[in-house]
């Protein structure tokens, strides 16, 4: 019989968190790209690294209306007034005290 030697697929530099060094296929030293972003900046639920993101984005609903949020833009509508004496602010029709 013929031996067969394996071969080595080293991954790419980009595909190597950042910072770890790893031999390629030629046995050169090379050092990972790879930005792994921590948890609390990807939304919550989704994977990254050996665990979930955290994040939490606002919906549409929840966001001035304009303002870009998550692909869309936001639909609430600020309206009302605020009565500096008794520290309340009306927004779309609810009164939220302010402390």
């Amino acid at each position: 019989g013929t031996l067969e030697i394996p071969t080595y697929d080293a991954p790419d530099e980009a595909d190597v968190r950042d910072g770890v060094v790893y031999d390629d296929a030629t046995g050169t030293p090379t050092e990972g790209t790879a930005a792994i972003p921590a948890a609390a900046d990807v939304r919550a639920g989704v994977a990254v690294d050996d665990t979930v993101g955290t994040a939490a984005i606002p919906g549409a609903a929840d966001v001035r209306a304009g303002v870009a949020v998550d692909g869309t833009v936001g639909t609430l509508e600020v309206t009302g007034s605020a009565d500096t004496h008794d520290h309340s602010v009306t927004i779309s029709g609810h009164q939220v005290s302010i402390s």
